[in-house]
């Protein structure tokens, strides 16, 4: 039996739905907006700082931390966007100013659980906005509703898992907690609410340091390995004709400074050889930051709002001497301790009607530092320290505070 078969029709649907992008009506500005849901589960890097957020945005750099641990104390990080300088930036919490008089940091840092949404504008700014050629980045925190809510948090990182770097000796500890809560609720139901949040974190560690210090022999004047002759200040004439050199490059121990060699006493040993790069140490570095922001909405009318914020943060910074009372570099930065206490309160009134919409704010900002160069426990001096009768060992605190 013959059969035959005939070919089917082929056929084949692709439907490919999308909706029109929404045009903007109401502003041209250029930017994007970086939602709760968003700020929540988006990973994020140095103390979960919010602000590097703003990767997600075109035309910015990668965040970075600028400037030492006690100039930015709280942890700010900076990006340039569409080539401007970072100091074109211009950081704003819920409208208003977040900025350090230098233009260089922002006064506080919430933590990333209490913003509800981060707004960041990139060119053509409204007529509310400006001061910055880069960027205008505003922070809106949460508010309390009809029903309770809070949360608690913590994070922890150590140096278990932590690589060693090739040219160290080993690992420096680090100890890292972020932990802290907030709640949100109404006083008064859809009248006043409230909204809180608590933060501290605690940086614990022994940070790597690599230096350049005198080996043993040029410390007592032995020169020897030097193919440079090394001549006698003390003859031939003025114009240095006819000097004499030290036999051997070495110079006599009667020749060296007495009090140079004190100094140098109080320098440790190097821990490896050559001239470059032969000392190796941890030493201990610790910053300590608690931080709180309190936030009351209180709908006067249908139309009429008040709000009012206080924030408040105390980082606490220490970084010991490579040298202890002899000083030295640590992380080629700053060493000692430091206090700084930024405190920021606004109140912000919005008035709404079908042909009028007024926002006024006011702002007090106050920042308060005190440093001590050296830290305020010391390493115990060599006995050698005593008798520098001409060099003070007594560093006392240096406040500032600017308003």
């Amino acid at each position: 039996m013959d059969l035959t078969l005939q070919p089917g029709n082929v056929t084949e649907v692709i439907e490919v739905s999308a909706q029109a992008a929404i045009l903007q009506t109401e502003t041209a500005s250029t930017g994007s907006q970086i939602a709760t849901v968003q700020t929540e589960n988006l990973p994020l890097g140095t103390n979960r700082n919010y602000q590097g957020l703003l990767n997600l945005v075109p035309g910015t750099t990668r965040a970075s931390f600028q400037h030492s641990q006690f100039f930015n104390a709280t942890s700010s990080l900076q990006t340039q966007v569409n080539g401007q300088m970072r100091q074109g930036n211009n950081y704003q919490i819920e409208g208003v100013d977040n900025n350090q008089r230098t233009g260089l940091l922002q006064v506080v840092t919430p933590p990333i659980e209490a913003i509800q949404n981060v707004d960041v504008a990139t060119s053509n700014f409204d007529a509310e906005l400006g001061r910055a050629s880069g960027a205008v980045t505003n922070v809106i925190l949460k508010s309390g509703t009809n029903d309770i809510h809070g949360a608690a948090y913590y994070f922890h990182r150590n140096s278990s898992l932590n690589a060693r770097n090739y040219f160290d000796a080993s690992v420096g500890h680090q100890a890292y907690n972020y932990f802290g809560g907030n709640m949100g609720g109404a006083f008064i139901k859809n009248k006043l609410f409230y909204f809180g949040d608590y933060l501290r974190i605690t940086d614990h560690q022994a940070n790597t340091n690599r230096l350049t210090i005198p080996a043993m022999d040029l410390r007592t004047g032995n020169l020897s390995r030097s193919t440079t002759a090394i001549y006698d200040p003390l003859t031939g004439a003025a114009n240095g004709s006819g000097r004499t050199a030290f036999a051997g490059n070495i110079i006599p121990a009667s020749r060296i400074n007495a009090i140079s060699t004190k100094i140098l006493g109080l320098v440790p040993v190097p821990t490896s050889a050559g001239d470059t790069n032969n000392w190796f140490g941890l030493l201990p570095f610790t910053k300590d930051t608690d931080s709180m922001d309190w936030k009351m909405d209180f709908n006067i009318s249908d139309q009429d709002r008040l709000s009012g914020r206080f924030s408040y943060a105390r980082p606490v910074v220490f970084q010991a001497p490579a040298f202890g009372l002899a000083g030295g570099g640590a992380q080629s930065a700053f060493q000692g301790t430091s206090v700084e206490e930024p405190i920021v309160a606004d109140s912000t009134t919005t008035e709404s009607s079908p042909r009028l919409w007024l926002a006024s704010s006011a702002l007090a900002s106050l920042i308060t530092t005190t440093r001590r160069r050296m830290p305020t426990t010391a390493p115990t001096p060599p006995p050698s320290l005593a008798s520098l009768v001409s060099i003070s060992t007594s560093f006392p605190a240096v406040s500032s505070a600017s308003t």
